[in-house]
């Protein structure tokens, strides 16, 4: 990322990737998460609970006390990015079709030329249509990978690893190739 970019995370949950992605890195990481869990059953069946994945994510944060980071808590849509430029931006909030759109419309204006957009779980519902729409519907939006571990006859790495619902890769060339 070039002087003045930051990397932006929507759903943070424990903050895995989000300290993965500072660590080593000079930049700001910024983590957005309104920890709606309401109605979401973890992988183990059970219902997850807010406030255990809030204190989940202090004890991680504490552990990477040299990454530079800042979590807020709020809808992504309250949150202001005018301040900076995104060079790079990791979507894995609500897995839905709806709020992949309201993520790429709200992200957008903050996107620096040459951002890159990574997409976590396009397996589950709603959210590849929404990354296949957004990038055929806006010329500036490039896909360059995704990976769609259901649709997968053997298992890979990436099947085998985090990614296991899925991941995409898209670059943003800028409005009309400038900004």
């Amino acid at each position: 990322m070039d002087e003045g970019e930051r990397y932006v995370e929507v759903g943070v949950f424990t903050g895995y990737t989000l300290l993965a992605a500072g660590y080593g890195n000079k930049k700001l990481v910024l983590g957005i998460d309104n920890f709606d869990t309401e109605g979401h059953d973890s992988s183990v069946g059970a219902t997850i609970h807010a406030q255990l994945i809030k204190d989940r994510l202090k004890r991680n944060c504490e552990q990477f006390k040299q990454v530079s980071y800042k979590v807020i808590e709020s809808d992504f849509r309250n949150v202001d990015l005018s301040d900076f430029k995104t060079g790079v931006a990791y979507i894995d909030g609500r897995h839905d079709y709806p709020s992949v759109i309201d993520s790429l419309k709200w992200l957008e204006p903050s996107l620096a030329r040459d951002a890159v957009l990574i997409f976590d779980d396009p397996d589950l519902e709603g959210v590849a249509d929404a990354i296949l729409d957004w990038c055929h519907d806006h010329k500036e939006y490039e896909l360059l990978y995704m990976s769609r571990s259901r649709d997968m006859f053997h298992r890979t790495p990436c099947y085998d690893s985090t990614f296991s619902n899925g991941v995409a890769v898209a670059h943003y060339k800028g409005k009309n190739g400038l900004q």
